[in-house]
């Protein structure tokens, strides 16, 4: 069985406080639910509009209440911050820290001297993290080679939209590749992804994981590709481009029975006639029973 991670989202108070109870809450459900481990501090966790100490406090809730593996976000962009992130965590109960390629400064960053230095540091096993749609940096197929290379680097969420690099690069046995995104589910898993670190797994993990096991399955590629094209409209109304991003995520978990507050500022909420439209694709949805 191929794991899914759901990238856990973040639910704030009306005066935008990270709420740890609507957290607790939440997992609770979550782990009735086909999932393999939780990433907290990802993109969909609004990891850049935390504080260290509130991407810590979250960690720790969830590591405590789940024994499913947990990945912890690390976003910085120097080494000296990435590496005070990690200690952070020196306590915590983790399986490994997705490190986000640092974009700011774009092509003046030694990416793959960056990633070197933390899996030096770190204790913990290391996995990359490519978003380049938020960040600007998408890292080439040499790079990739190079920073895997290192035997802490084990992993990579590739949230990139196309399954180019997954061939690309001759990646080591040991290496794991995470699908990203919801779209390529079927097509990824032929290709030899590992796995899929997936927002869509928020609002609707049976759907994701019953496609990820029917991809595996040559008797089932029609009853994959079917789904996979089932998904396909509410993953695009979920996108941060041309859907409606991250309050399209939260508003779709609040209508599946989740708690999620509110968006943190300046974040814009989801547009009038945004929820119906979610509800909308959620009911066309397949029934699994």
């Amino acid at each position: 069985m191929l794991p899914l991670y759901a990238p856990l989202i973040t639910p704030f108070t009306d005066q935008e406080n990270v709420d740890l109870d609507m957290m607790s809450r939440n997992l609770e459900k979550y782990e009735a639910l086909p999932l393999t481990g939780y990433l907290v501090n990802g993109s969909s966790g609004e990891a850049d509009m935390l504080s260290q100490s509130e991407r810590v406090a979250l960690v720790e809730r969830v590591s405590k209440l789940s024994r499913r593996p947990v990945l912890a976000g690390i976003v910085a962009s120097s080494v000296v911050e990435a590496k005070r992130q990690i200690d952070s965590h020196e306590d915590l109960r983790i399986e490994s820290f997705l490190i986000r390629t640092p974009g700011y400064y774009g092509g003046q960053f030694d990416q793959v001297d960056f990633f070197h230095q933390l899996a030096d540091y770190s204790r913990r096993p290391i996995m990359i993290y490519q978003i380049p749609q938020y960040t600007g940096i998408k890292l080439t197929g040499d790079q990739l080679s190079r920073i895997a290379e290192h035997p802490n680097v084990v992993g990579i969420k590739d949230s990139l939209g196309d399954l180019s690099l997954l061939n690309e690069v001759s990646w080591p046995a040991r290496f794991h590749y995470f699908l990203g995104a919801s779209a390529l589910i079927q097509p990824g898993v032929a290709a030899g992804v590992a796995g899929g670190i997936l927002a869509l797994a928020n609002v609707v993990p049976d759907h994701c994981r019953k496609l990820l096991d029917f991809s595996v399955r040559p008797d089932k590629a029609e009853q994959a590709r079917q789904l996979q094209q089932q998904l396909i409209p509410l993953n695009r109304a979920l996108g941060g481009s041309r859907g409606f991003g991250l309050a399209g995520l939260k508003e779709a978990c609040r209508l599946m029975g989740f708690e999620v507050g509110r968006l943190r500022s300046p974040l814009k909420p989801i547009p009038s006639g945004g929820t119906e439209q979610l509800q909308a694709l959620l009911e066309r949805l397949p029934n699994l029973q």
